[in-house]
């Protein structure tokens, strides 16, 4: 034998942190015949842009080979626990966190806050309904003694959830709801503050909207 090859995920070295918060690195590389300070310039010119497109209250995990998750898998750690003490602080200063059906399904989680002393600060729990059966099963469905639970659908969607879970209709098409509007029911019911845990087909549609 020559060598013995393991193939493996090697272990994440770099962190971003902006004032405290772990944060997203873009790594830019300039081309050898660009000049610095027209690239520079250029870059400068975008950040506006990217700014403005790119709302506050998301969070997104994403593994080093772009993946979100692992289908047939269920809920699978991507980050680690500075990002996981930030998501519990971010839910604890927030009116309401919002995901879809789908992570709903996948990922089940409660989304409470799991902070010392910060246990009562679970904000109002919402889930987007879409055009896809849904199981009443859900651990988050069955947990609104940790907190208000509420499933934003469409009027014609029957929906047989737990006691306690509010069922919030509005206007939609094609089975899923008007993201406009239902933003409109929850700022009606006080949230002003919102944080997404959704996963990336609900994100799209919200930055696309």
């Amino acid at each position: 034998d020559v060598a013995e090859v393991v193939d493996s995920v090697e272990n994440l070295r770099t962190y971003a942190v902006t004032n405290g918060v772990p944060s997203v690195l873009v790594q830019i590389t300039r081309q050898p015949e660009a000049n610095i300070i027209e690239t520079v310039d250029r870059i400068r010119a975008m950040l506006p842009a990217l700014q403005a497109s790119t709302p506050s209250g998301i969070k997104l995990a994403v593994s080093a080979d772009g993946k979100v998750g692992l289908e047939r898998h269920g809920n699978v750690p991507i980050t680690g626990e500075p990002a996981r003490l930030w998501t519990h602080m971010q839910r604890a200063t927030s009116d309401a966190v919002l995901i879809g059906w789908g992570t709903a399904r996948i990922d089940d989680p409660r989304l409470t806050v799991r902070l010392a002393g910060l246990e009562q600060r679970t904000p109002l729990r919402v889930v987007l309904a879409g055009r896809r059966a849904h199981d009443a099963r859900l651990a988050l469905l069955d947990d609104t003694a940790h907190g208000p639970v509420a499933v934003i659908a469409i009027p014609e969607k029957q929906l047989d959830v737990p006691r306690g879970v509010e069922v919030i209709g509005v206007a939609g098409a094609h089975g899923r709801p008007d993201l406009a509007a239902a933003l409109t029911a929850l700022a009606e019911r006080g949230v002003q503050s919102l944080l997404l845990e959704a996963g990336p087909t609900l994100l799209e549609a919200l930055l696309s909207a």
